[in-house]
């Protein structure tokens, strides 16, 4: 090669190297032209690329079916059994009809001990309302208080007559209850022998059951103590008193209805 082409290649560019003799294009330059020869006319078989894979259209949900209705089993009907109760008792209604009886107006007898001498007394009670005279109430009490003077073999009784205060509960479970309460009464000797006063003033107290012996009707028992209404003081001391109160309070329904 002349120095004049040696000079010439020196300075050659990259379209000039084909033309310097024995220099050969780079493998890598050779490499890159096929690539981008091989891109511009597309495959080398002109076979078009993949198609692309088709969507599938989504497959619709079916529609809900509606729901067959639950088959409920028949509940077996079971008849109504009536209220047994044991013997003596009795039922709410029942015990409320005798509190609204045992609220009225009552009448009683009783006797027993008085002072040491046999006493016989008839006493009214009268209740403050029909619902306060449940638990309070006023009883107006007469008794005879028997005595026979053997000295002059005479019959000298006294009669106490008076007004005593009460308080009592309601009847508990229809059978049942109780009171208490006392009073001042005027002691009266109907035929009074020659010692003596004729009339005195006396008072006592008293605690008392009541039990029931029908809807209207109770079994009463009073245990007290009371100063004598005897001008010779033969009825003063403790007193033990059994009796029976009969009751006349108003109920919307006869006992016979109630159960």
């Amino acid at each position: 090669m002349s120095r004049g082409s040696q000079i010439r290649c020196r300075n050659f560019v990259m379209a000039d190297r084909f033309d310097c003799g024995s220099l050969r294009p780079p493998m890598s330059v050779a490499f890159v032209t096929f690539l981008a020869l091989q891109g511009a006319v597309g495959p080398v078989d002109g076979e078009s690329a993949e198609p692309e894979a088709a969507v599938a259209a989504p497959t619709p949900a079916p529609a809900p079916q509606a729901a067959e209705p639950a088959v409920v089993a028949a509940q077996p009907v079971v008849e109504a059994q009536p209220v047994t109760r044991a013997p003596g008792t009795f039922s709410a209604a029942q015990i409320g009809w005798i509190n609204r009886r045992w609220s009225g107006v009552g009448v009683g007898y009783d006797n027993g001990i008085w002072g040491g001498k046999f006493g016989q007394s008839i006493k009214v009670m009268i209740p403050f309302g029909r619902d306060v005279g449940r638990f309070v109430g006023l009883r107006v009490r007469g008794a005879m208080v028997h005595h026979v003077d053997d000295a002059m073999d005479q019959f000298d009784p006294v009669i106490n007559a008076g007004v005593e205060f009460i308080g009592r509960s309601p009847v508990w479970w229809g059978v049942l209850r109780v009171y208490g309460g006392g009073g001042a009464w005027a002691g009266i000797r109907p035929n009074p022998t020659s010692l003596g006063a004729q009339y005195r003033i006396g008072g006592g107290g008293f605690f008392g059951f009541e039990a029931f012996a029908a809807h209207f009707m109770a079994f009463t028992l009073e245990v007290g103590g009371q100063a004598p209404g005897h001008g010779l003081g033969i009825d003063g001391g403790g007193s033990v008193m059994g009796g029976m109160m009969f009751y006349f309070g108003q109920n919307e329904a006869r006992w016979g209805q109630v159960r």
